[in-house]
């Protein structure tokens, strides 16, 4: 019931309000500030840092890191700093498609947008040679992960050794995002209560049809799950 007053309240203020956003040059969402990945691809991807690998690089451990919905490759810098130094595997930071860029470019995005960016960083180290793949999600990223098992990606590729999902969702905690399609067209958005400083690597306004991306990819991760899903020969959850 809590839920349902909470979103005829939101409806009655998003009717009241423009449906596009007041966002400020200091915002993610500006598209004057940008994922720092986007500007040194090398230094987050090791597809692009190391592309020609040897064979004894080519066995070592690679690690692709992969950050939640509204947020930026920023979720594993902590990781990133950590491991610097190392020498027993390599770190790939993932931006999702659509992420880490303009609100415009956000809300555009579908989630096969945002799933295509782990793919294609899959495509080029298999490419390249590299042999001993995992992948480490937050969130989002971990049902966008669940999908391409499911789907059967790694079908005709690879396998990967180690599938690491931290806090996945599959369910939401806001119940009411399963009412996003019908009201998500009345409100336009949805603002966050963030710092400044968060403002900087996660978005502080979330479009109603990146809600309903998510909402559509939840859905069918759900129904993978009841179905079951089996994991890639070899291959540890």
């Amino acid at each position: 019931m809590k839920t349902i007053i909470s979103l005829l309240v939101l409806v009655v203020i998003g009717l009241a309000c423009s449906l596009e956003p007041t966002i400020t040059k200091e915002m993610l969402d500006s598209g004057t500030l940008f994922d720092p990945s986007l500007y040194n691809p090398e230094k987050y991807l090791v597809s692009k840092s190391i592309p020609n690998p040897t064979p004894e690089q080519a066995k070592k451990p690679v690690i692709i890191a992969c950050h939640g919905y509204s947020a930026s490759t920023f979720e594993w810098d902590e990781f990133r700093n950590w491991s610097t130094g190392r020498t027993d595997f390599y770190l790939s930071q993932v931006l999702l498609g659509g992420h880490g860029r303009s609100y415009d470019e956000f809300k555009a995005s579908i989630w096969h947008d945002w799933q295509a960016a782990i793919i294609n960083e899959y495509n080029q180290l298999e490419k390249a040679g590299y042999q001993n793949i995992s992948l480490l999600t937050s969130s989002t990223s971990g049902a966008l992960l669940l999908e391409l098992v499911s789907s059967g990606y790694f079908t005709n590729h690879i396998n990967p050794r180690n599938l690491l999902l931290v806090d996945p969702i599959v369910i939401p905690s806001d119940k009411s995002l399963s009412l996003i399609g019908a009201v998500g067209p009345m409100l336009g958005y949805i603002e966050t209560k963030q710092s400044v400083a968060e403002d900087k690597v996660y978005y502080h306004f979330r479009p109603q049809e990146t809600l309903q991306q998510l909402q559509s990819l939840l859905t069918v991760v759900r129904q993978d799950l009841e179905r079951g899903i089996t994991l890639p020969m070899g291959c540890r959850l």
